[in-house]
């Protein structure tokens, strides 16, 4: 994220801070500047696939929906949906299809009784207190509930409540999971919270 900022400003920088290059993109921003790959850098860890971070959480016994890269007999497309690698603003979610491996893309089990979902905007610098939960609401009947999808957003203001306290414990481990500085932690919060 700045890359135009980088290039404009390239002689003075001392240290990048990391928004979302991941993968790819952050490959060519060091191939495309040399001189930045030894620059210190607050997230240079992003750099895995959605995929590898959920199996991340979920080795650290952090609660995800199932997620595998492609379907068994036993299991009904119905069920799961696909998600892109890399994916930004719910683009390429839908409802499972097929079984077999898709080219940039994994299964995740639908979590179908969903009440809301929440984004935590964690910052490592910041007491915990004052970390931001978004609450995302959106129509049953939509996979994501992005702004394009209709989706809404409402800041939490009284934290007080076991799952908003479980947000925050949850986005504090996957910051030192990922030894990120800070970060947007979603969560789906369903029927039994």
């Amino acid at each position: 994220a700045g890359i135009p900022l980088y290039i404009k400003k390239s002689k003075s920088v001392s240290a990048i801070i990391n928004y979302g290059l991941a993968g790819d993109r952050l490959n060519k921003f060091f191939s495309d500047r040399p001189s930045a790959r030894h620059l210190p850098m607050m997230n240079r860890n992003i750099a895995r696939s959605k995929f590898a971070i959920v199996k991340d959480a979920e080795v650290s016994d952090i609660l995800v929906p199932e997620t595998t890269i492609e379907l068994t007999r036993s299991m009904k497309p119905s069920e799961w949906i696909e998600k892109r690698f890399n994916s930004i603003g719910g683009i390429g979610i839908k409802i499972a299809v097929g079984r077999g491996k898709i080219a940039g893309k994994y299964y995740q089990k639908f979590v179908s009784n969903r009440v809301y979902e929440l984004r935590v905007h964690a910052f490592k610098w910041v007491p915990q207190e004052e970390w931001v939960i978004q609450k995302r609401i959106g129509d049953k009947d939509e996979i994501a509930w992005n702004y394009k999808n209709g989706g809404t957003f409402q800041t939490v203001h009284n934290k007080n409540h076991r799952v908003f306290k479980e947000a925050l414990e949850v986005s504090e481990k996957i910051l030192e999971m990922r030894n990120m500085g800070f970060g947007a932690v979603d969560l789906i919060v369903d029927e039994d919270r």
